[in-house]
């Protein structure tokens, strides 16, 4: 197979390497965020799955980012970061919003086969994975053998520092 080596060790990196880690953090977030597969089209994180409130406002606000920036773009087709729907009659500049750009194109191609809230969820999961085989990568580009990069990986994707961003703003710095 095709592999490269790393720096100081020579030792290779294999292409299946990256698709374990995925799986394995794949199956970790499923475990993290439970019960929230059961929900995945009417639920998002921070939503007090056990309460009878859905959604807490920073959950609202991802949605109504992801909402916007598709309703801006193909609808309006105007600029995102202008809304004049918000604090009328001036409108908001968004600039500084927590509107998130990148995201919110995925969410438009997304929105395409799914709803919004089920765009959302899969970004989640897609971050939560893809923090934890970014952090995977860099471990073995540095010499880590596999067992200490998929541990790296784990906590990196899973602490209690990206959890908290998780549940708060919903979105996840991968890096």
């Amino acid at each position: 197979g095709v592999s490269e080596s790393r720096p100081g060790t020579g030792a290779p990196i294999g292409l299946r390497d990256p698709g374990v880690a995925a799986l394995l953090y794949a199956f970790v977030a499923a475990v993290a965020t439970w019960p929230l597969l059961l929900h995945f089209g009417d639920r998002v994180p921070g939503g007090g799955l056990s309460r009878s409130l859905k959604l807490l406002p920073d959950s609202l606000i991802n949605l109504w980012d992801l909402w916007w920036l598709r309703f801006s773009l193909l609808e309006l087709g105007q600029n995102p970061f202008d809304c004049k729907y918000i604090l009328h009659p001036l409108g908001a500049d968004l600039r500084f919003h927590t509107l998130a750009p990148l995201h919110g194109l995925i969410g438009i191609a997304l929105q395409a086969f799914v709803s919004l809230t089920v765009a959302q969820n899969l970004m989640l999961f897609f971050d939560l994975v893809a923090a934890g085989v970014c952090t995977f990568a860099l471990a073995r580009h540095l010499g880590f053998e596999r067992k200490g990069a998929l541990v790296a990986g784990g906590i990196y994707a899973f602490s209690p520092t990206v959890f908290a961003s998780l549940y708060v703003r919903g979105w996840i710095v991968v890096i």
